[in-house]
């Protein structure tokens, strides 16, 4: 009976000490380039950011939520539209003017830059809780129309919203809803990748609800359960039409696509890889993977490399105690992932911190100056950071 007991306890322990080494938790890193970044704003959960050309000129969009709704690995006796009705409407969309968030880079500048609540039209529910975003943008009837793409969750059901987004003279941003686009597929949307005005990606990272004892399974067993899920519609006013693009996948989580070379990016964060696809119209064409060693989040395009920026949690489990707020801090890092058609193939890290500038990244974006702005699951403010050297 001893005998039994003491297996058991070392099976368990050699399960636990298994799971600590594939979270990273073993891992040494190497801090650099945080003199380069500094932290400003006090919103909470800046998830994403994409540039918008706006008519007062470049501003970054941000998604931003208190997002201990989530769960996150942790099984919840409450169901998901339970912790949701009960939560918070801290749930918003922000936009930074570029020119006052690049002032920071000055030193002779102690001007914080505003953020700028976007009036949302159109939604009944209170309850409004971005994850990712994603913005088009073209000329439609002599005008500069922007689509604004949000994954999106509430107590009624989860779903991309898609908004007109427009600038009043007066500074006021208003994204007007267009679309609530729901799907069988689209169980628990992420992160959202825009085509055109009425076509996208989205990835559905979990069939179970987050946070739920089905939820963990899938995460500790690596289920391969999650897909990338392309929408579109024909016209205005006509339903989306949503089917897989790419499934049984482990975890795929930030999703991104380039419109130049027809690219399409995905991460699956359970495998630490980052898939590179060509799109056709029709079908994704897998074209490359590149292995991370690391547990990546977001993605957007680089601006002037081929390839892609990824933020990622090297420490899983670390990142998981602090997202039930057990730890201040989890590491921050930022990753390039070049394409197959680059010049250099080598993956590169341009930033790595403890969290003490800003925790637990998820997300980075590079405009073509060499600002990056880098966002956080749970942490207050974005990180800006200098990174010209890596135009």
């Amino acid at each position: 009976m001893c005998f039994f007991f003491e297996l058991s306890v070392l099976a368990i322990a050699s399960f636990v000490t298994y799971k600590a080494y594939d979270a990273g938790e073993f891992g040494l890193l190497s801090y650099h380039d945080g003199e380069h970044c500094q932290q400003f704003g006090d919103i909470i959960g800046a998830e994403d950011v994409r540039l918008w050309s706006s008519s007062l000129g470049e501003a970054y969009v941000i998604s931003s939520d208190d997002r201990s709704w989530l769960g996150l690995t942790v099984p919840s006796s409450r169901s998901l539209s339970e912790r949701l009705q009960a939560a918070p409407n801290t749930g918003k969309l922000y936009y930074v003017l570029h020119e006052e968030v690049a002032a920071l880079q000055s030193s002779n500048s102690s001007d914080q830059p505003t953020f700028n609540a976007i009036e949302l039209v159109g939604i009944e529910d209170a309850h409004f809780h971005p994850l990712g975003i994603d913005l088009y943008s073209s000329m439609v009837d002599d005008r500069r129309k922007t689509s604004l793409f949000v994954a999106t969750y509430t107590p009624q059901g989860n779903a991309v919203m898609v908004f007109d987004l427009h600038m009043m003279p007066s500074g006021k941003a208003i994204a007007t809803l267009q679309s609530k686009v729901s799907s069988p597929h689209i169980t628990n949307p992420n992160a959202v990748a825009a085509l055109d005005h009425r076509a996208f990606f989205v990835s559905a990272w979990l069939t179970a609800e987050p946070g739920t004892l089905a939820s963990t399974l899938e995460v500790l067993q690596k289920q391969p359960v999650s897909a990338i899920v392309h929408c579109a519609s024909p016209g205005v006013g006509i339903k989306f039409a949503c089917k897989p693009a790419a499934s049984n996948l482990r975890m795929v989580n930030g999703v991104t696509y380039d419109a130049y070379a027809q690219k399409l990016y995905y991460v699956e964060s359970l495998n630490k890889t980052v898939t590179e696809t060509r799109w056709n119209g029709k079908t994704l064409q897998h074209v490359r993977t590149t292995e991370t060693d690391t547990a990546c989040d977001n993605l957007a395009v680089h601006p002037t490399k081929r390839g892609v920026l990824t933020a990622c949690h090297p420490k899983m489990l670390t990142f998981t105690l602090h997202a039930q707020h057990v730890f201040d801090h989890a590491p921050t890092q930022v990753l390039f992932i070049p394409s197959v058609t680059a010049s250099q193939l080598t993956m590169e890290e341009y930033l790595m911190d403890d969290g003490s500038l800003l925790p637990a990244a998820s997300g980075a974006f590079m405009h073509p100056s060499g600002l990056m702005l880098v966002g956080s699951v749970h942490g207050k403010g974005l990180l800006a950071c200098n990174m010209q050297k890596h135009l």
